[in-house]
């Protein structure tokens, strides 16, 4: 054979394998999508990757485009400004661009449209790394909870619920005559408690006199005096009284050092006192 021709063949024959090799690589690429497509597809959240800058779906599965409503082949190469809005897009960003920055894992509650409002979900953001460690995309598994937080929601506020109930009982004296003992410090959020319970409680039951017993608040000072105001504004607005007992020495000695004006509320020193008052006015 001439060596022309011999140089030829073995050039064709090298071409050939790398063809094969090609083929094969080619081959196990699209077996190895394939097990990732069939391992993701099982699980019951949404499960993504997004290439870093561009965020271009890198992957999803069925779950995740069934949420788009296309398929993973009509999801994967486009940028995921594509199905969301811009805004909510830029929220997201912000966890993944921590994810690129730390390289750690985040697991954080996330707003996503759907037909019926913003749902939230759970979103844990991990970072993909290429073959020189620098990571190159950034992966996703969310879950919706929106009903799990919502129940969430209504526990804990029937446990604010049942914690204002406690905390500021209304106890009946006699028909028109209501005992709100307060126990413990006032702080802002409380006196705004108060204030709504007591409106309740004259409004519910019809109460015209309200003794606010103040023994047991440990501290009266001009915050806590503030409330009271407010609350026996309120009660007379309603048509009701409000009269104020409890107040010990140090107390009294605080209002007086702050300037605080009780502006003409009735003050006993006693509980016992605001009772037998109560009765006098039946």
């Amino acid at each position: 054979m001439p060596e022309g021709d011999h140089d030829r063949a073995s050039l064709e024959a090298e071409n050939a394998a790398l063809h094969r090799q090609v083929a094969e690589l080619k081959k196990a690429v699209r077996h190895g999508e394939r097990v990732l497509q069939a391992v993701i597809d099982q699980v019951p959240g949404l499960v993504y990757g997004r290439t870093a800058g561009a965020w271009e779906m890198l992957f999803i599965n069925q779950t995740g485009a069934a949420y788009l409503g296309l398929s993973p082949g009509e999801v994967v190469g486009r940028p995921e400004g594509d199905f969301f809005p811009a805004e909510v897009v830029a929220q997201w960003h912000v966890t993944d661009a921590h994810v690129m920055e730390t390289g750690a894992v985040h697991d954080v509650d996330e707003s996503a449209p759907h037909e019926d409002g913003m749902h939230v979900h759970r979103s844990i953001k991990f970072p993909i790394r290429d073959e020189e460690g620098r990571v190159c995309a950034v992966g996703g598994i969310s879950m919706d909870v929106t009903a799990q937080r919502r129940a969430e929601e209504r526990v804990l506020e029937a446990h604010r619920a049942a914690i204002r109930e406690l905390g500021t009982p209304i106890i009946p004296l006699s028909e028109g005559a209501l005992v709100v003992p307060v126990v413990g410090a006032v702080d802002p959020v409380r006196a705004r408690q108060l204030l709504e319970r007591i409106l309740e409680g004259v409004a519910g039951r019809r109460a015209g006199l309200v003794i606010l017993d103040v023994t047991a608040a440990g501290v009266l000072d001009a915050e806590v005096a503030s409330a009271i105001l407010k609350a026996a504004q309120a009660v007379r607005l309603l048509g009701a009284q409000v009269v104020l007992t409890g107040i010990s020495p140090a107390m009294a000695r605080s209002l007086v050092t702050e300037g605080v004006d009780l502006g003409g509320i009735l003050t006993l020193g006693s509980l016992q006192d605001g009772v037998k008052y109560a009765l006098r006015q039946r």
